[in-house]
């Protein structure tokens, strides 16, 4: 009765955070819920063993081991992740950007600097909660579009309304066809809104030694072409 208790809390606490992965509405917590899913095959694994070999105490040991990694996981989460997007915060942004520096073989890297239009409207009129809320469906947007880039792209939140995307791409073209991507994506959550949430894009490419700084300010700049066009 013990095991039986046991293990169909594990596996049901295993589904629920299985089904939540594939629900569009927590689509910002679907890494965390991943870890979650994960967490209990192991131990789970270790317990069958320990029960036919009860001579072997392999039970603690690995339930020890998958609560430290499921730890270090989120802590990982809570120093690299924006707590209201649960994109990338600009240290992990730097650190990509740094990595992708070192590498002498990968791909043209583009930088999109993302920006929210009539962000203030919004909060004036609706409110702060819902200001969030608009934040958060951005951040849906830009995962749904860069979900089937060959190459994984690394979003973050750079502050306030702005969000960076650093992708990688061999043709300016797949960049444009991305940017098309957002906007359509964006259109398609605002399904049902009060209001017609919009961003506009400004991209810049990067080149070996160029710092990050001074790639922003690139984009930075089309942005707001983009924006007073």
């Amino acid at each position: 009765l013990q095991y039986l208790l046991s293990y169909t809390y594990v596996f049901a606490a295993c589904g629920h955070a299985l089904v939540g992965c594939f629900q569009e509405k927590r689509l910002s917590q679907r890494r965390l819920l991943i870890s979650l899913a994960m967490f209990p095959i192991a131990p789970a694994i270790a317990g069958i063993l320990q029960f036919i070999y009860p001579e072997l105490p392999v039970a603690c040991i690995v339930l020890a081991g998958a609560t430290m990694i499921l730890y270090q996981n989120w802590l990982d989460e809570l120093i690299s992740v924006d707590p209201l997007t649960r994109l990338n915060n600009r240290k992990q942004l730097v650190y990509h950007f740094d990595q992708w520096q070192r590498r002498e073989d990968s791909s043209p890297l583009y930088l999109l600097l993302i920006d929210a239009n009539k962000f203030k409207q919004i909060n004036d009129t609706f409110g702060h909660a819902e200001g969030d809320a608009a934040l958060v469906k951005i951040a849906d947007a830009l995962r749904m579009a860069c979900h089937g880039l060959p190459h994984r792209a690394n979003i973050a939140r750079y502050g306030g309304d702005e969000f960076v995307v650093l992708a990688r791409a061999e043709r300016s073209e797949e960049i444009d066809k991305l940017t098309n991507c957002i906007h359509e994506c964006l259109e398609k959550l605002n399904l049902g809104s009060p209001y017609s949430l919009t961003v506009s894009v400004g991209v810049a490419k990067a080149a070996k030694g160029l710092k990050l700084e001074n790639l922003i300010k690139e984009a930075d700049a089309k942005l707001y072409q983009e924006k007073r066009r």
